[in-house]
């Protein structure tokens, strides 16, 4: 997290496209305060998009960009100047800041899944029957029997 996607009518070569998510990853890692392992960006360029009452021509491309964070991720000031990079970069290949819109959306840690696993699981799942949530993963009565011994083996081996 965070999560860009962008959306443009411009066309980049491979090594444009390159350059492009690389300065993207770094300024947003850099403003986000966040590894730069953890920014994903997906660009889809060549789109046919349509904006003020004309479709983007390739001598005035168009962009739509979206960036997803965790709820209160960034404080208005980091998204002011991500937007501002963010056109800036963009403009830099041929993208007039005329031509952006830029989108910020807000998920909460409970609705975000990363590698399989939600950031922030509920304390109790209920799948018609009792279950319990340890360290983020359900545990049924037979599993929890067992860490249960395994508790009282290791206090009294400790005492």
């Amino acid at each position: 997290m965070p999560t860009i996607t962008i959306k443009t009518s411009g066309l980049f070569t491979e090594e444009t496209k390159c350059a492009l998510l690389n300065e993207i990853a770094s300024s947003v890692a850099l403003t986000a305060e966040v590894p730069r392992e953890y920014v994903t960006i997906i660009l889809l360029d060549g789109l046919t998009c349509f904006s003020g009452g004309a479709v983007a021509s390739p001598d005035k491309p168009m962009a739509y960009i979206k960036m997803l964070t965790l709820k209160e991720q960034l404080d208005p000031h980091q998204r002011v100047k991500l937007a501002a990079d963010l056109g800036d970069i963009l403009a830099a290949r041929g993208i007039s800041t005329a031509g952006q819109q830029v989108s910020f959306q807000e998920v909460d840690d409970q609705h975000m899944a990363i590698k399989g696993e939600l950031l922030n699981p509920p304390a109790v799942v209920s799948r018609g029957r009792r279950e319990t949530v340890i360290a983020g993963r359900v545990v049924d009565d037979e599993q929890l029997k067992r860490l249960r011994i395994g508790v009282v083996a290791l206090s009294v081996v400790s005492s």
